[in-house]
């Protein structure tokens, strides 16, 4: 059996709860909280930032998604969630900063986005924990490979062939 009740404020009819009381519909989320995963992966922090350094990251749109480059000729390609994790994660803690708006293609959508910038100090960072040392109890090297240069390789190697 449903109870329907007359709201006393003339709102209009509402279902009345177990103890009586008008019930009111539930909320319609608006927008997605966006995620504040933290890593303390120092090796994926230090490639991400390295990659930054190397290739260059364009943050797209009002949700700031993350999209690599993967050519001179300014076209882009969506980067994974955990690196795009990173990337906003370098971005919170002032490891990475903000540059000026860029034109971009992704396919056949043409985008504007905010270059992500590298600061001295973080290349300095980034230089020095390359140089380090690892701790005999880490597991096997887990460094990210490099090319015939030195420079690092891309962490997602689908992106070349884009």
């Amino acid at each position: 059996m449903v109870v329907v009740a007359v709201t006393t404020d003339g709102s209009g009819v509402g279902q009345l709860d177990l103890f009586g009381d008008p019930t009111t519909p539930p909320a319609i989320p608006t927008q997605r909280v966006p995620s504040r995963i933290e890593s303390n992966d120092v090796d994926l922090m230090v490639t991400v930032a390295a990659n930054a350094v190397r290739c260059g990251y364009l943050l797209v749109g009002t949700a700031e998604r993350v999209y690599a480059r993967t050519d001179a000729d300014d076209r882009v390609a969506r980067v994974p969630r955990y690196e795009e994790d990173a990337v906003h994660q370098l971005l919170r803690r002032r490891w990475l900063t903000l540059g000026a708006p860029h034109h971009v293609t992704c396919g056949a959508a043409h985008l504007v986005g905010t270059a992500v910038l590298v600061p001295r100090a973080t290349r300095d960072r980034i230089a020095c924990w390359e140089r380090l040392q690892r701790p005999p109890s880490w597991p096997t090297d887990p460094r990210p490979p490099r090319d015939a240069d030195g420079r690092l390789v891309h962490l997602d190697d689908y992106r070349r062939t884009r």
